[in-house]
C-alpha cells in the first residue's frame, strides 16, 4: 500500500488531506533517525479519524479501483475536491463520475 509520509513536518493536516484524497495509508513516522518529532494532539486525532475512514472504506472495495478517478466532479467543483473509485459489483452510495473540465 502507498503512504504519504512526510518525515520532518511539524502540521500533517495536508498529508492527512492528500491521503484521504488519493484512499491511501499516512506515515506515522515520530523518531525519524533518532530526531524526535512528534505527533501533536490535533494531528493525532487526525489519524485516528482517518484511520477509521480508510479501513472501512478500503475493507469494502471502496478505495480499490483500475479505473480510479482522481478531481471527480461535485456540486461544488469550485470548493469541493474529491475522487472516485467504481466498484466491481452495486454500490450502496452512488457519486457523480463526471471529470472537472
Amino acid at each position: 500500500m502507498t503512504n504519504v509520509c512526510e518525515r520532518w513536518a511539524i502540521d500533517h493536516t495536508n498529508a492527512l488531506q492528500g491521503a484521504w484524497f488519493n484512499g491511501v495509508g499516512f506515515e506515522t513516522w515520530e523518531n525519524v533517525w533518532g530526531t524526535w518529532n512528534g505527533i501533536t494532539p490535533r494531528d493525532g486525532e487526525q489519524i485516528r479519524r482517518l484511520h477509521v475512514l480508510l479501513g472501512f472504506l478500503g475493507g469494502r472495495g471502496y478505495l480499490q479501483s483500475q479505473e480510479w478517478l482522481p478531481h471527480s466532479g461535485t456540486d461544488q467543483p469550485d470548493a469541493v475536491f474529491a475522487s472516485y473509485w467504481p466498484l466491481k459489483s452495486s454500490a450502496a452510495w452512488t457519486v457523480r463520475k463526471t471529470p472537472l473540465n
